[in-house]
């Protein structure tokens, strides 16, 4: 497989710390995967779930998540 290294380094000022571990984390999750196991993976997703074969999968959708693919937390504060 060939890699190529960018051509910029990113400006990763405009990512919050939450931002970016959630970036390390995700990586961490899925980094040793190959692609066709990340394609099952994200195939059993609400995103993918509730989109019919050959449609655009909407943007809201990635608002409903099923625990195994939510990366949210909610405190009681959220809630108030």
């Amino acid at each position: 497989m060939l890699f190529r290294s960018p051509l910029r380094e990113p400006d990763l000022s405009k990512l919050s710390t939450t931002e970016l571990k959630m970036i390390d984390s995700v990586l961490e999750k899925l980094s040793d995967k190959t692609a066709k196991e990340i394609s099952a993976y994200s195939h059993n997703d609400v995103p993918w779930l509730t989109t019919e074969d050959g449609n655009v999968i909407e943007y809201e959708s990635v608002f409903y998540r099923t625990p195994a693919y939510s990366l949210r937390s909610y405190d009681e504060e959220n809630f108030q």
